[in-house]
């Protein structure tokens, strides 16, 4: 009876539930005419593999004339670019922007080099300064690498497992044919 009144004076009240339902009670639109209004919610956009490449390569070459570098300059830069502001956390739950961060903050301000007067130039210092440290990364990959590799031999000598079986050819796939005509048997 009372939600019957309300309804004729055009108010919405809230009963019991959430307030979509009432509105739907009472016969009101949710939203707008163009379909239900969406909320804005800070932090739940993830981030994508070249938005992580992008941010790692600017933190690394990161240029402390601009501004010291600091979790919340990071955030900033990163919603200029990208129209989304991430928290704290987000960003560095990635182990290659919080790897990134830590190092550029041991180097220091020191290690920033003065910015070109030209702006080609300062593009091509910074897409330089990214190289080096992409070497210095694929160096290190490598080396562990190897190290895996030495582990293996290490391990495969005192198995007793022969070069020859270490060689020798993998074994066809079975994809589980039941029909003998695909399993390649009889015919």
């Amino acid at each position: 009876m009372l939600l019957a009144r309300a309804a004729a004076k055009g108010r919405a009240m809230r009963v019991a539930g959430s307030q979509d339902r009432s509105r739907r009670r009472l016969g009101m639109a949710r939203g707008t005419a163009a379909g239900p209004a969406r909320k804005r919610v800070v932090g739940r956009r993830r981030l994508k593999a070249e938005e992580i490449a992008e941010l790692v390569r600017e933190v690394r070459t990161w240029d402390y004339v601009r501004a010291p570098l600091t979790w919340e300059a990071v955030i900033d830069f990163a919603e200029g670019l990208y129209g989304h502001r991430w928290k704290r956390q987000t960003l560095e739950g990635h182990a290659t922007i919080k790897k990134a961060f830590q190092a550029r903050q041991e180097e220091g301000p020191g290690k920033a080099r003065r910015a070109p007067r030209d702006a080609a130039l300062s593009l091509y210092a910074k897409q330089a300064e990214a190289l080096r440290e992409e070497n210095r990364l694929l160096k290190e990959k490598l080396a562990a690498y190897e190290q895996r590799f030495a582990r293996w031999v290490v391990n495969a000598f005192l198995k007793g497992v022969t070069e020859g079986e270490l060689d020798a050819k993998l074994l066809p796939t079975d994809r589980g044919q039941t029909d003998p005509k695909l399993r390649g048997g009889v015919k």
